[in-house]
């Protein structure tokens, strides 16, 4: 199950999906707890902090805000 909402995760991310925007689909669309999807999101971000960096400052430019305040640190 984990795996299933891994890659359901990573085509919201295509989709250039913020955390809260993934939680809702999924949980409409694929009927996946929105708590297995946060927990997904945040195991993921800890694996992978460079790429999420990168995608939420590439995000933040694309829709003129500001990154995150946890991924915009060094």
């Amino acid at each position: 199950m984990i795996r299933t909402v891994q890659h359901l995760i990573e085509r919201c991310l295509l989709l250039r999906m913020d955390l809260h925007g993934c939680v809702e689909t999924l949980a409409k669309h694929a009927n996946i707890n929105p708590i297995l999807t946060v927990a997904v999101w945040k195991g993921l971000l800890n694996e992978n902090r460079d790429f999420f960096r990168a995608y939420f400052v590439g995000n933040a430019r694309l829709y003129n805000h500001s990154p995150p305040a946890h991924i915009s640190r060094p």
